[in-house]
């Protein structure tokens, strides 16, 4: 069971990584979506 395991939990914890990323670019991609619109509705 442990050896199995193993490459189970690392391609979990691999699959995380690449969707807190993915989430994580999001959110910056959105605030900086939200930085400009402000900006063009300030002027």
């Amino acid at each position: 069971v442990h050896y199995l395991a193993g490459p189970v939990t690392r391609d979990c914890f691999r699959a995380l990584r690449n969707i807190n990323a993915e989430i994580t670019a999001k959110a910056l991609r959105d605030v900086l979506n939200r930085r400009d619109n402000t900006r063009v509705g300030a002027v």
